[in-house]
């Protein structure tokens, strides 16, 4: 597999949108929920100066003020990711976004008004369409080198994480922006989630168990935020923040509709390919998707054993700190790799043993309701 460069990311989360404030809220033990009274329940949404970014976009353009969350998160994201690459020729670059429920508050909004039999908004249509998140990326950038949005459920920033690789490993594409993006905090996709089970009751410190020892109930906490990465194909005498070595995905073929099996096969299969051609052994650290339920995350552990056998990276999640950003969750724990390998630190979590280990390689995971399982490996250069 060529190597694929990552030149540069951005991102706006829970954690903040500048990448020493994000990396110094890793290196502290706290997390970012809150309890909220529209949901009452935890969540973790934007802090305060990341919010006042997203509404400077409404004030650049009016059209912006129409649009959802998801569009205006992506858009920060991107922005950032271009004025990092140092690229000066982007108008053939592409963009994938990949996003779970796409522009949920807005869909939710216009079509409770049209229960009330108020007027919706005349663009509820184009504006509510999952295609327009990439679509305003690419018109607001001037970017011409075709535009998609990809939507497979929690995996879906790796859905376009995979096909910008395919696009630059086949030549159709020498600049890619690939990203995810979710703005799901709604009182109506919440209470989906506890009609489910799935939610956290826990009023504690550390109320999502993400990777817990012998976790005993489900503790997801749903998160917002959108990364964004500007990759290219390997060339000499250009600078990366890191490599992408190994990339694999898998698929579960079980009859229930979570599609995911207690050794978690997806998963197996989709390590085992990204670690085609390299040594189980050179991999570090593992961020885990980990979404703090009892299924998800031990049949993602027992797949890491069937795999590493004796051998067992470092474990490691962001969502005890962030909660469940859905299609945007593996682009946002690829950030967290990123900074590891960048501070050549591997950060602690509130449930996982410290490591002194100097991270040079990592592999990070992505899980979708269905079945849908991707494996990315990146390396220091």
């Amino acid at each position: 597999m060529e190597k694929i460069g990552i030149k540069s990311w951005g991102s706006i989360s829970p954690l903040g949108f500048e990448k020493h404030s994000i990396k110094r809220a890793y290196q502290n033990q706290e997390t970012c929920f809150q309890f909220s009274s529209d949901t009452n329940t935890w969540i973790a949404s934007l802090e305060k100066e990341a919010s006042e970014k997203v509404e400077q976009w409404k004030i650049k353009d009016r059209l912006y003020q129409k649009c959802d969350d998801t569009v205006l998160f992506a858009l920060e994201a991107s922005a950032q990711a271009l004025e990092n690459s140092g690229w000066t020729l982007e108008k053939d670059t592409g963009v994938f976004i990949g996003s779970s429920r796409g522009a949920a508050r807005l869909l939710e909004d216009n079509y409770q008004k049209f229960l009330n039999k108020q007027s919706i908004e005349v663009l509820t249509s184009p504006l509510t369409t999952m295609g327009n998140i990439s679509a305003v990326v690419a018109r607001n950038f001037g970017l011409s080198g075709f535009a998609d949005t990809l939507s497979m459920t929690c995996s879906s920033g790796f859905h376009a994480f995979l096909q910008a690789m395919v696009w630059l490993q086949s030549g159709m594409k020498n600049r890619i922006l690939a990203g995810g993006s979710e703005a799901p905090l709604t009182p109506f996709f919440v209470e989906q989630l506890q009609q489910l089970k799935l939610y956290s009751k826990d009023k504690g410190k550390y109320p999502n168990h993400s990777l817990k020892a012998d976790i005993k109930s489900n503790t997801m906490i749903l998160g917002e935020g959108a990364a964004v990465f500007a990759l290219e194909a390997v060339q000499e005498r250009e600078d990366y923040e890191a490599v992408v070595s190994g990339i694999g995905y898998g698929m579960e073929h079980n009859s229930n509709l979570v599609g995911l099996s207690k050794d978690g096969k997806n998963i197996q299969e989709s390590m085992k390919m990204a670690l085609q051609n390299q040594d189980p052994e050179t991999i570090d650290a593992i961020v885990m998707h980990a979404p703090g339920t009892v299924q998800g995350d031990s049949a993602e552990k027992a797949a890491v054993k069937a795999v590493f056998g004796n051998h067992t990276p470092v474990l490691l999640s962001n969502k005890w700190k962030i909660g469940h950003c859905l299609g945007a969750s593996g682009m946002l724990s690829l950030e967290m790799a990123l900074l590891m390998l960048e501070d050549q630190e591997i950060f602690e979590t509130p449930f996982t043993s410290k490591s002194g280990n100097i991270p040079k390689k990592i592999m990070v995971n992505a899980l979708g309701f269905g079945g849908s399982a991707i494996t990315i490996i990146i390396e220091k250069v």
